[in-house]
């Protein structure tokens, strides 16, 4: 009987050591979690910078497009007058 009894106390031994182990782990993992949200929320505002910086570069190209008629237009309406 006191056997048995070792025997069950080194199980119950083990099996606190056990949960004990997979709490420690449970922050791990909660850590882990929180960090892919943290890359995936950072994820979304780099796309966002790079649509951002997209139509900004759309824009400026624009611009220049419409600068650059417009000293054509200049240049025409100078020879026009002259």
């Amino acid at each position: 009987m006191e056997q048995r009894d070792m025997k069950a106390q080194r199980m119950h031994v083990n099996i606190v050591n056990s949960v004990e182990q997979l709490n420690s782990l449970k922050s791990s993992y909660n850590d882990t979690e929180r960090r892919k949200l943290d890359l995936k929320a950072k994820e979304v505002e780099l796309e966002d910078l790079q649509q951002f910086s997209e139509m900004r570069r759309n824009i400026i190209n624009e611009q220049i497009i419409q600068f650059e008629l417009l000293k054509i237009a200049e240049v025409a309406n100078k020879e026009k007058l002259g």
